[in-house]
């Protein structure tokens, strides 16, 4: 299941990557440079769905796959061709090449425990994965990815499309949305934490940037399989910081630094703020070490906010409206967001002991190892101070502030701040300069008393370990747990009659008088955004058999899916309102149309499901 998406994916964004970063002078390392093009090239992916979208072409996987691969493809036979050819495809293993081996093993672990864990049950979480899928069955079957006049998707429109053209666009070719959605957004969490090992290495070298990529795999507040548009997001800012760092190297990773900001810009809109700190306080840190106003970094933010102007330009005003009025309060107060509060010590060092803590999207916490090395490493920072200011180890200056911004925002309600923006979420990028810091902290534990480099190493190593059983193995636990939440439909103990539809063929038809992200979610196919559809899911409930019957086969449905959850329209402060007498009696009504057969009844009729005869 899903290799031909799994193999196109990796050829867009190794394509994009090339034709990107190949203008440049790059590394010349042959893992780190091919490495970093995945990274590059899926910031692209992102950029060139938003662009087709304003041009209003087809936002089509051909479309993708040529823009992708001839320009790389070009560029790459004229290198042949060339008297000195430049494409880079040698490959030598050097022994540096081990650390960066190391990082690639955590990157498969953290595949197999967010993909692997999220595809242990077959059905999505919560509510936000329920609206991804809706956005991306839309860009999938339509190849856009404007708001319709009839249907307000949740994160598309106003809200920045990037995730779900994303998705929609790998849908195309793999005809399970499930699937797509579960595993590409575990691989590009893991493609993050690959991403940041060489960010990272350029920040503390090669063997502190391996256990830091381990330790922010290991942190349990840095992403659980949720799916949403932050782990697009936040992989994103891995390859930027890079394409940020190489530019003084060549002023030209200007134009892979523009793509990257403009992609953060263009997949969720408010992480992008908070990242936008962080890049600004790494240009700060670059222009004081390197005595010069940062021309070339800060045009590349400007090209990249310039760039992201195609959608904002017409979305900003009414996304802002949205982020102000969001459920939990507004996003921008100090206990703004739906699972922001006041912090404890217990909740940093021992979040595996705190009952109700494992959020399905951000637990949080580190752990009591991961904590003990980020006190080593800010003590490490503290007692490297004159060194720091000696404009020795600039580095540590950059993810000491780093850590700040993100520990003081992460406890805004907990500090009393007047302002917040959504604090919980600053959990995954607190977990950042944690997990930098606690390498630093290892190696400050490793190399406080003389001992030979071996012993040093086998220090290390039992640090990992520990870190591995006291946060690891919590985490691991999180992510493969097969009694996910599943959202409204397991509240109200809908869920396993929904589920029978995932014993049809992918893309199914199957009408539904409520919520059509719930078949949509289940791989089967329903049109929430129809004009027909959704005229005539209005007052279904009164309309008769041969009404039904007629209208589904008009628009090609094979089977209806009646439930006793119908979505609501909130207007009394409730979420969900419950029909179940109106729609037991229309079971009822339909049971015995001769219109109709019985293909599935689930709890006397808490869902029933109906072939159009």
């Amino acid at each position: 299941m899903g290799f031909a998406s799994v193999l196109l994916f990796f050829m867009y964004t190794y394509g994009l990557g090339f034709s990107l970063s190949r203008f440049v002078r790059n590394s010349d390392n042959f893992l780190e440079r091919n490495i970093m093009r995945f990274g590059f090239g899926l910031a692209g992916l992102v950029v060139l769905g938003v662009i087709l979208n304003f041009l209003k072409l087809p936002v089509d996987w051909g479309i993708f796959l040529f823009i992708s691969l001839v320009p790389a493809l070009f560029i790459a036979g004229l290198d042949y061709l060339s008297s000195k050819p430049r494409v880079g495809f040698e490959f030598r293993v050097r022994k540096s090449d081990i650390w960066a081996l190391l990082a690639l093993g955590v990157f498969v672990f953290a595949l197999v425990m967010y993909s692997g864990g999220a595809l242990k049950y077959p059905y999505l979480e919560d509510e936000d994965p329920w609206g991804h899928a809706v956005g991306a069955k839309y860009v999938a079957v339509e190849k856009k990815a404007y708001d319709t006049a009839v249907y307000n998707f949740a994160y598309m429109d106003p809200y920045p499309p990037g995730y779900d053209i994303l998705m929609g666009v790998l849908h195309q070719t793999e005809p399970s949305l499930q699937f797509v959605l579960k595993f590409f957004n575990g691989l590009i969490i893991a493609l993050g934490i690959l991403w940041f090992y060489f960010v990272a290495k350029h920040l503390a070298g090669p063997g502190k940037a391996a256990f830091s990529a381990f330790v922010l795999a290991m942190i349990p507040s840095y992403f659980t399989h949720f799916i949403w548009a932050h782990s697009l997001v936040i992989a994103l800012f891995f390859p930027a910081m890079y394409a940020f760092w190489m530019i003084k190297e060549d002023r030209r990773w200007i134009v892979p630094s523009a793509f990257c900001v403009a992609a953060i810009l263009l997949s969720q809109p408010d992480q992008p703020i908070k990242l936008a700190v962080m890049i600004f306080v790494f240009i700060a840190v670059r222009a004081w070490h390197d005595r010069r106003f940062p021309v070339c970094e800060i045009s590349a933010g400007m090209l990249g906010v310039a760039i992201s102007l195609l959608w904002w330009a017409s979305r900003a005003v009414a996304m802002f409206g949205y982020a102000n009025t969001i459920a939990g309060g507004s996003a921008f107060g100090a206990a703004g967001g739906s699972a922001s509060r006041p912090y404890s010590f217990a909740d940093f060092v021992f979040p595996n002991a705190i009952p109700g803590n494992s959020l399905i999207n951000v637990p949080p916490g580190f752990g009591p190892v991961v904590s003990i090395l980020l006190v080593l490493g800010l003590v490490a920072v503290a007692l490297s101070y004159k060194r720091i200011l000696r404009n020795e180890k600039p580095w540590l200056a950059l993810v000491f502030i780093w850590f700040l911004f993100a520990f003081i925002f992460t406890n805004s309600a907990t500090l009393g701040l007047p302002f917040g923006l959504n604090p919980f979420r600053f959990w995954l990028l607190l977990a950042i300069p944690v997990a930098v810091l606690a390498a630093e902290g290892a190696w400050f534990a490793a190399s406080f008393i003389r001992l030979p480099e071996p012993v040093k190493m086998g220090i290390v190593i039992v640090l990992a370990v520990l870190v591995f059983s006291t946060s690891g193995l919590y985490k691991w636990g999180i992510n493969n747990s097969t009694g996910w939440y599943g959202g409204p439909l397991a509240v109200e103990g809908s869920l396993p009659g929904y589920l029978w539809l995932k014993t049809l063929p992918p893309n199914a038809r199957v009408l539904s008088f409520g919520d059509a992200s719930f078949i949509i979610g289940l791989d089967a196919y329903s049109c929430a955004w129809c004009p027909e559809d959704v005229s005539f899911r209005k007052g279904a409930y009164s309309r008769s058999p041969d009404e039904i019957h007629s209208f589904m086969k008009r628009q090609g449905y094979e089977f209806l899916l009646l439930s006793s959850i119908e979505l609501g329209d909130n207007s009394d402060g409730s979420q969900y309102r419950f029909y179940n007498q109106t729609v037991l009696k229309k079971e009822i009504e339909l049971g015995n149309s001769s219109l109709f057969s019985t293909a599935n009844i689930y709890e006397n009729g808490a869902v029933a499901v109906f072939r159009a005869n």
